[in-house]
């Protein structure tokens, strides 16, 4: 059945409450104020419920705060100032809602932060600087959104990402300076409808593990496409659909088995 809401007077005189979960109801909405007495909270998740609007103001006051996930609701829009204060947050969860526009400021006081999932959505652009604050992410998903192009310089601070995964946009190529910066990348996703790539996209990319190219693509892979990540002693994964090849490299020959 499901609570299908949440009221405040459950959680009186709770002050040292440090984790709250109500993920799988039916709550439609989210009473304004509903966390400000609690200090302490480290951990709050409400996954899969109705909610359709959260208060800008909820998340106040929340200082202890280092996990917050909401994803599988309704949430159309997030304002700018949602999580001003969060300065411990290190991971934030907001995939599967029909938000359209993430503001360039919304992320300005993450700078804790690691993980960010905020992958199926609606939103066709993220603006240039909007990562820029969080220094800290190893762990990024804007996946399944409708990204019709994807600026080069958009993750230029995130040099210590370590995770990306970026399927299943509207875009058709990438600049070859997108991953400049993203040496620590040990794990990529990308795909599109259509999709060319250019021949030293992946040069910088020299801690890369696991490449996938998932969904409908149609890639356009030139044939020195892997050239940069062919060194001596280092191994990757690729993965094209179903089909998952694996390279182990020693000087500079490559030996193939096929799964």
């Amino acid at each position: 059945m499901g609570l299908e809401k949440f009221e405040s007077k459950w959680l009186e005189n709770k002050k040292n409450l440090r984790k709250l979960n109500f993920d799988g109801n039916k709550i439609e909405s989210i009473e304004a104020g509903l966390f400000k007495n609690f200090p302490k909270l480290e951990f709050l998740k409400f996954f899969s419920n109705s909610i359709s609007s959260i208060d800008s103001d909820l998340f106040n006051g929340l200082n202890s705060l280092h996990t917050l996930k909401s994803s599988s609701n309704n949430i159309t829009t997030i304002d700018s100032n949602q999580f001003n204060g969060l300065e411990n947050l290190i991971n934030l969860n907001f995939e599967s809602n029909k938000i359209s526009n993430f503001d360039v400021n919304l992320f300005k006081d993450l700078s804790k932060l690691t993980t960010l999932v905020i992958g199926y959505n609606k939103v066709n652009e993220l603006p240039i600087g909007i990562f820029g604050p969080c220094t800290e992410l190893e762990v990024l998903h804007i996946d399944f959104m409708e990204m019709a192009s994807i600026d080069s310089k958009l993750l230029e601070k995130n040099t210590k990402l370590r995770i990306l995964y970026m399927n299943e946009n509207n875009f058709e190529s990438l600049d070859k300076s997108f991953f400049e910066n993203l040496t620590s990348l040990k794990e990529l996703g990308i795909s599109c409808e259509k999709f060319d790539l250019n021949d030293d996209i992946f040069n910088n990319l020299v801690n890369l593990e696991k490449l996938e190219f998932n969904g409908k693509s149609r890639i356009v892979l030139n044939s020195k496409i892997f050239d940069s990540l062919s060194k001596e002693g280092a191994g990757f994964q690729y993965k094209f659909g179903r089909k998952i090849r694996r390279f182990k490299i020693f000087f500079f020959l490559i030996y193939l088995c096929l799964f």
